[in-house]
């Protein structure tokens, strides 16, 4: 005797279907994104898994939802790291077609002040603290490349001194590489030498 068990209001055979959509693909490391979709057959109070592919290839769970009596279901989840996002329906484990997410790095700069010819302190704070690579600054006057200088992000803090050849302002491209859980990202700000 074969015995089938459907989540309740929904008839038992029918095939389970979900959809996921969000409301930003690239967001800053930390930044919210809002989940959203529906499932079908509509069932309220079906429960809904938000998960990532991480780093290592796991599925992890972001967030949770609850259906309406419609079958749409929302939920806010914090931007952890880049991957594929999906919906999973928790009751019959039917899944939502992969949504791409791109997370990047959470840049905090300031603005350098320094000396002609001495140089400037830049300070950058970045999230998260595990980001650790390697990160290259351009400084630009009057359209053109005037120097160059990298350096490591160590506990959350980048900090270098730019070459500033001259007095006035200079335009400064920090590129910070991708990582394992962050995709890569480009920051400009300016420096001011006397």
């Amino acid at each position: 005797m074969l015995v089938a068990l459907a989540a309740p209001g929904i008839a038992a055979g029918a095939e389970e279907t979900v959809t996921l959509s969000l409301d930003r693909t690239r967001v800053a490391y930390g930044g919210t994104v809002v989940a959203s979709g529906t499932v079908a057959p509509a069932a309220e109070g079906s429960p809904v898994v938000i998960e990532r592919l991480n780093a290592l290839g796991d599925w992890e769970a972001l967030a949770t939802a609850a259906t309406d009596a419609a079958g749409v279901f929302a939920a806010s989840l914090v931007a952890a790291g880049r991957g594929p996002v999906r919906a999973r329906l928790e009751s019959s484990g039917a899944l939502s077609p992969e949504q791409a997410l791109s997370v990047v790095p959470k840049v905090e700069v300031n603005r350098p002040r320094g000396k002609a010819f001495l140089g400037a302190r830049l300070v950058a704070y970045v999230a998260p603290l595990a980001y650790e690579e390697r990160v290259l600054v351009r400084v630009k006057k009057y359209g053109r490349v005037v120097g160059r200088v990298g350096g490591r992000v160590k506990d959350g803090v980048l900090r270098v001194r730019v070459p500033t050849p001259g007095i006035g302002r200079f335009y400064l491209r920090l590129s910070f590489p991708a990582s394992a859980d962050v995709d890569a990202v480009n920051v400009f700000t300016r420096a001011r030498a006397s």
